[in-house]
């Protein structure tokens, strides 16, 4: 009997370990892809906001090229900022990372403001775990290009969605995303105009 439970757990230790064994060697061969797929995603989503065209089925050489020519990143107050440029180095505007709280779970993303930091130049949601069909409609392009060109006012409402000189329109069904999204937005500025000295 006894030498019967030895083999079972001699057994599960020999599977356990090669399964983890497994495990660790293909998350080694994977890890590099999903960093690479990690930063591809980042650099659309800043293309995107800055407005720079650039095909979906793109390579990642070609969006990578496409990202250095437009855009280059400084570190301020511990904080990631994206500086967007013409081909003739002409400035665009400013870029940040977008964070705050959704309905179900933290929203992450990134904005642009043009170089007078007086208008949206772009908004893209990168991860968030909104309702899909209700408030997981803030990824749907319809509601982002909304954003674009857009004036901002003044603290502590630099956006506020549904009023006729803003013409951003909520969200119909998910009112708590909506308004999620609009205090990120306002928070998100607030911190970047109020405490960011960019040159």
């Amino acid at each position: 009997m006894k030498s019967k439970m030895l083999y079972t757990v001699l057994f599960m230790m020999i599977i356990t370990a090669l399964y983890s064994g497994a495990l660790a060697i293909l998350n080694e061969q994977t890890n590099e892809k999903i960093l690479q797929n990690q930063k591809l995603k980042e650099q659309k989503a800043i293309l995107y906001i800055f407005n720079i065209p650039y095909e979906s089925n793109e390579s990642l050489s070609n969006i990578q090229k496409l990202f250095n020519i437009h855009i280059s990143s400084q570190n301020i107050n511990n904080h990631k900022l994206y500086i967007g440029k013409l081909s003739n180095d002409n400035i665009l505007g400013y870029a940040f990372p977008l964070e705050g709280n959704g309905l179900w779970g933290k929203i992450e993303g990134y904005i642009a403001l043009s170089d007078d930091k007086e208008k949206i130049l772009g908004i893209e949601f990168t991860s968030h775990s909104e309702t899909p069909g209700l408030g997981g409609r803030i990824s749907e392009e319809w509601f982002k290009e909304q954003f674009r060109n857009v004036n901002i006012k003044s603290f502590p409402d630099y956006i506020s969605m549904n009023t006729s000189d803003m013409q951003i329109d909520s969200i119909s069904g998910a009112t708590q995303t909506s308004k999620a999204v609009e205090s990120m937005i306002n928070q998100n500025l607030s911190l970047f105009l109020n405490n960011m000295e960019v040159n």
